[in-house]
């Protein structure tokens, strides 16, 4: 009988292509190496990157989309849905950190008034499946917040805050990303 049920639900997890994880307590070291590929990708791509990269130090929660409606797969979703509220501290320790081959820094908010132009960028935590080749996260990015052309203003004027999901696919060893469903924020 135990048999079976082991057979029943290895068939289910290879109807749905693969299972998940459910969220551990605490940034898994994948996530962190999905956070720096996706980092170093996005810089790289950048022509007029901002003056300082902030990295914001929490994650947020991912909450009230419908993956019927925003087209991603349940699958990956669901286990982001089920953290509920739960923010978790980015660390930046020696065997957990984010690294990527330009500078950064992790702030606990956006600067009140910056000195120079800045990209806030804010992830949620990142659902897998249970062999690591996929995984599912959103990103949000303020984008180069530069210094107002008004005469006499020393405020910086923001493009305003934009973000989506990104599938996250391993392929020969290295970490791949594309758009996910067609849920995206712009603020």
């Amino acid at each position: 009988m135990r048999a079976l049920f082991v057979f029943a639900i290895l068939a289910l997890c290879i109807s749905q292509a693969a299972c998940t994880r459910a969220l551990p307590n605490t940034i898994s070291p994948y996530e962190y190496a999905v956070y720096s590929a996706w980092l170093t990708r996005h810089l790289e791509r950048e022509k007029n990157r901002a003056q300082e990269i902030l990295l914001e130090s929490r994650t947020f929660p991912v909450k009230d989309f419908d993956p019927e409606h925003c087209g991603l797969p349940k699958r990956l979703l669901q286990p982001l849905l089920d953290a509920g509220d739960a923010e978790y501290r980015i660390h930046q320790t020696l065997d957990e950190r984010v690294i990527a081959p330009f500078e950064f820094r992790l702030v606990d908010e956006a600067p009140n008034r910056p000195k120079k132009s800045f990209e806030l960028i804010n992830f949620s935590r990142v659902a897998f499946t249970t062999d690591y080749s996929e995984g599912l996260f959103f990103v949000s990015s303020d984008h180069r917040c530069e210094k107002s052309n008004v005469a006499g203003d020393s405020s910086f004027v923001c493009g305003g805050a934009r973000g989506s999901f990104v599938l996250a696919l391993k392929t020969a060893g290295r970490w791949e990303f594309r758009s996910a469903g067609n849920c995206f924020v712009v603020e």
